[in-house]
């Protein structure tokens, strides 16, 4: 069972952020009601959303592992299925704590809203990549899911900025996202090769 995606709902994610905060008063809020909101731009709301914890950080003790799976299940079904595409049973029914949407809320609903004023649709043919962009957007996820103390910050601020892109076709702040992404990527890759080297001797 997937869930709807009203295709002609579309709203800034600072308002979707707002809206989950005053449903999250009456309890958890399943990521199918993000993709309720966002309308056919649930995907990438999505990724911002749930990526948005991690680039402020808040202080919310095992959060990066729980935050992780919506995030690498997201980019992988927008990677392979494209966005636009209602999300999967098992993923619409996935719960976010009222308390974490709540503190996501008051925490960064009036940044996302300066960013969104300052962002305008400009290179639209690279926010348009959604599957390649997912497929970064799926390689950042792996990394936030890994243990590494104050690792997780620089990953998700990319996902946001690419996330956030893609929804305002913001081609430059897609760019940046990207950008951003294949340093940390590469350094991780240099950071393996190193220690595999000093290891072996």
């Amino acid at each position: 069972m997937s869930s709807r995606v009203d295709p002609a709902n579309i709203l800034p994610t600072s308002e979707v952020l707002r809206l989950l905060a005053r449903r999250a008063e009456g309890g958890e809020v399943a990521v199918a009601d993000i993709a309720e909101i966002a309308g056919r731009r649930a995907h990438p709301a999505i990724l911002a959303l749930v990526a948005l914890p991690e680039a402020l950080p808040l202080p919310v003790a095992g959060m990066s592992t729980a935050l992780s799976i919506p995030l690498i299940a997201v980019s992988a079904h927008m990677a392979i299925f494209g966005a636009g595409q209602g999300l999967p049973g098992f993923l619409s029914r996935r719960q976010l704590p009222a308390s974490l949407v709540r503190l996501v809320a008051d925490r960064a609903a009036s940044v996302l809203a300066c960013v969104e004023a300052l962002s305008r649709p400009r290179l639209t043919w690279i926010a348009a990549r959604s599957r390649l962009l997912a497929a970064m957007c799926l390689l950042l996820a792996l990394v936030i899911a890994l243990p590494i103390p104050f690792g997780n910050l620089p990953p998700a601020l990319c996902v946001l900025l690419i996330a956030i892109g893609m929804i305002q076709k913001d081609g430059a702040l897609v760019a940046a996202g990207v950008s951003g992404g294949l340093f940390i990527l590469a350094s991780g890759l240099f950071a393996v090769d190193y220690l595999w080297r000093a290891w072996r001797g």
